[in-house]
């Protein structure tokens, strides 16, 4: 009976592990954190904006899909106050997979702040 217990325990543990492999590949880190200078456009649909500059004058507006609790404890992003401040942000960047409506996996790039500092 005691074998059979470490079996089935081994067992649960390998697919564990298995699972979490597979759930691993559905989410990976582009790269070490960016850092850029942006103007804050605000909060809308869920998504802060900033406003980058991408040179030759050019400029985009570049998404975030979360922001660091410590980060939001120290702006108030959904306000309208910041809107128009030069910040240097610094965020990391995710890859994650999703199925469409059609059952199609689509990647998708998700943003997260993860230190904001103005800039005068």
């Amino acid at each position: 009976m005691k074998d059979l217990k470490k079996v089935l325990a081994l067992g649960m543990i390998a697919l564990f592990t298995c699972y979490s492999g597979f759930a691993q590949d559905d989410e990976e880190t582009l790269e070490d954190p960016i850092t850029v200078i942006g103007t804050y456009d605000g909060f809308d649909d869920d998504m802060y904006s900033f406003i980058i500059a991408n040179g030759d004058d050019d400029e985009e507006s570049l998404f975030f899909d979360y922001v660091n609790d410590d980060v939001l404890a120290a702006f108030d992003l959904q306000s309208q106050k910041l809107v128009g401040k030069k910040f240097q942000v610094t965020y990391t960047e995710i890859m994650e997979i999703e199925e469409d409506e059609d059952g199609e996996e689509v990647e998708y790039t998700k943003r997260t702040i993860i230190s904001l500092k103005p800039v005068k």
